[in-house]
């Protein structure tokens, strides 16, 4: 069976979002300005305010009052691609390949939280957990291999906490997920249009324990299982070289791909009155990501039956410190730093350039009233500069230095009834 390899993973962002984000691999970190403010050390034992409901569903536990919490993280990304060249089987490609493969792009999250009684509260978030985006130019030097990528994913979540004891809570959350994608290549000899899309809900959970260990030290973990999805495709070709088969077609597939699941441990420590450490770290189970294939057995050309994208990633570990300082009763500021692991290793491919990743954060907290706080964070992300090489299974063939870094801008409000 004939197969072209050419896209990435079909699991990704609100709206169109930056592949150099807070977190690796197509993860997302940037689910709430408060924690960003600490590079997100301490998510899942903090319990600032609503967004714990993504954090850890058990934190909700911790708040006393009825509570909204929304904004947004705009992330602009600095890409820059050099030393490259590409190749076929009719020999050298033509082009150049842009720097501004990502746009700066807002990712937005809600959250509400209310007390039933002194043991159960409920919460509810709309946020996203994951991110992918690309845009090359439509004569880039890259184009066999990948085009534009346009992918969202969307997490609805509804959760309760319960109060074991004063000291011990547990969570859980119920996620519908929704995702739908486009991705495109051009195709040789024509500079034709492959394009796939497609779109399906999914189905997960989250549970999480909270434990207050000591008056100034509590503990948080949190599980975030896998959200399987079974996306029905639609493969669309143009222009195609008349020897290879029709010219134009619109083929229906399935693709089956799975968001891996998570676990999230994290410390918090009141040192005093005014100073508060967190420390966190986060395994994800990657090595799902084997390769990823589009199935369209209906296909009037075999070229097109099969559509696959190796990936062989591996689990990866992310690390954060951070601190907090109580500069006045109405002022809180924030810093933190974060080491996060590529689950790529050697395997790369140019919809998505992914290596090693350090980041920095600085953050403020301002209590406007008995009822409003405002949170705001900057956080500078570098990503390990690295040589990307990429070769499909028909010769289209890419070789290229990344150097990349990203800057995210987040805000915050908190609203207390």
């Amino acid at each position: 069976m004939n197969k072209i390899v050419f896209f990435a993973p079909l699991t990704a962002a609100c709206l169109l979002l930056s592949e150099q984000t807070l977190a690796n691999g197509f993860g997302l970190n940037e689910q709430s300005a408060s924690s960003m403010g600490t590079s997100f050390a301490g998510r899942s034992s903090a319990a600032l305010d609503a967004s714990t409901v993504y954090g850890n569903p058990a934190g909700m536990s911790k708040l006393k009052e009825e509570q909204a919490s929304f904004g947004f993280v705009l992330v602009v990304p600095d890409v820059d691609i050099s030393n490259y060249s590409a190749s076929n089987g009719a020999g050298p490609v033509s082009g150049r390949v842009n720097n501004d493969i990502t746009p700066p792009t807002p990712i937005p999250f809600n959250y509400y939280v209310k007390p039933l009684n002194e043991k159960w509260h409920f919460g509810f978030g709309v946020f996203s957990p994951s991110g992918l985006g690309s845009n090359y130019d439509n004569d880039s030097a890259v184009r066999y291999l990948a085009d534009k990528s346009e992918l969202t994913v969307i997490h609805f979540q509804p959760s309760l906490s319960y109060a074991v004891t004063e000291d011990f809570s547990i969570g859980l959350g119920v996620i519908a997920s929704y995702s739908e994608n486009t991705m495109s290549a051009r195709l040789p000899g024509t500079d034709g249009k492959l394009e796939i899309s497609g779109d399906d809900w999914g189905f997960g959970y989250t549970i999480g324990f909270l434990y207050q260990i000591t008056p100034q030290t509590r503990a948080g973990l949190v599980y975030r299982s896998k959200v399987e999805y079974d996306f029905n495709t639609k493969t669309k070709i143009r222009d195609l070289a008349p020897s290879l088969g029709p010219q134009n077609m619109d083929i229906n597939g399935s693709l089956s791909s799975t968001m891996p699941e998570s676990v999230d441990f994290s410390v918090t420590h009141e040192i005093d009155d005014r100073w508060t450490v967190y420390a966190g770290s986060t395994w994800t189970r990657w090595s799902r990501f084997k390769a990823l294939t589009v199935n369209n057995p209906n296909s009037p050309s075999p070229l097109f039956e099969t559509l696959s994208q190796p990936m062989n990633w591996h689990d990866s570990w992310s690390y954060a410190l951070g601190a907090s300082y109580q500069l006045t009763p109405e002022l809180v500021l924030r810093a933190g730093v974060a080491l996060d692991d590529s689950p790529a290793g050697s395997t790369q491919n140019v919809r998505f350039p992914i290596a090693d990743r350090k980041s920095f954060s600085l953050g403020a907290g301002w209590k406007a009233s008995d009822q409003i706080t405002v949170d705001v964070a900057y956080a500078y992300v570098k990503q390990k500069d690295f040589t990307l090489v990429q070769q499909d299974e028909i010769g289209n063939s890419f070789q290229g230095d990344y150097a990349a870094a990203g800057h995210g801008f987040g805000m915050q409000l908190n609203y207390r009834f």
